[in-house]
């Protein structure tokens, strides 16, 4: 783990990486299982505005000893700002379907990989744009049930408008994005907001 960045907030150059880890025992149950967290963000100035970002973000989990797997309220989900935007937050990857409705819901999975990159610069037109910044992002990636699931193919993708905001109140993030390559069962949301900005 390290971070070299010039900045918290808006930098323009220099690495993070953050790598962690989980290991629950099983103590007054029989529930056991590993968690395996990677994420990594690299700077890259073009010029003395823009900013070039690359950002990979994988999860692994399974489970040992009896445990053939992580219990699923463990499940890694993805879909949203600070993941793929454009499609609805936590709605990707694996699905349950409802016997009554036939309708279905995410289930998340064991697997988790996002990838972004992104041209990150002032808001133009603006003279004091410092607390203020714009995107242009694709964002892909998908989770998993098991490595034998993982397929480029059952990736998804998207692009769009990104916009973080420093206000007196806390970081704010937007996002207008359009899914590329979005499959029937797939839930997509052009504009999305949260509080906070996702590192």
């Amino acid at each position: 783990t390290g971070d070299s960045k010039n900045s918290f907030y808006f930098p323009t150059s220099g690495p993070s990486t953050n790598v962690s880890g989980e290991l629950i025992i099983p103590t007054n149950s029989d529930v056991a299982f590993y968690k395996l967290f990677l994420n990594e963000n690299i700077y890259f100035p073009i010029t003395k505005d823009f900013t070039l970002r690359l950002k990979g973000d994988l999860a692994f989990a399974d489970g040992y000893a009896s445990n053939k797997r992580i219990p699923f309220y463990e499940n890694f989900y993805t879909g949203g700002i600070g993941s793929v935007r454009g499609y609805e937050p936590n709605s990707l990857g694996p699905r349950y379907d409802f016997a009554t409705d036939g309708s279905s819901s995410a289930s998340g999975g064991n697997i988790k990989i996002v990838s972004t990159a992104e041209i990150v610069f002032p808001m133009p037109f603006i003279d004091d744009s410092g607390n203020l910044r714009l995107s242009l992002f694709v964002d892909s990636g998908n989770v998993f049930n098991d490595v034998d699931s993982v397929k480029l193919a059952e990736m998804r993708s998207s692009t769009g408008l990104g916009m973080a905001w420093i206000t007196p109140v806390g970081p704010l993030s937007f996002s207008f994005a359009r899914a590329l390559n979005q499959q029937d069962e797939d839930k997509t949301q052009f504009f999305q907001f949260n509080l906070g900005i996702p590192l």
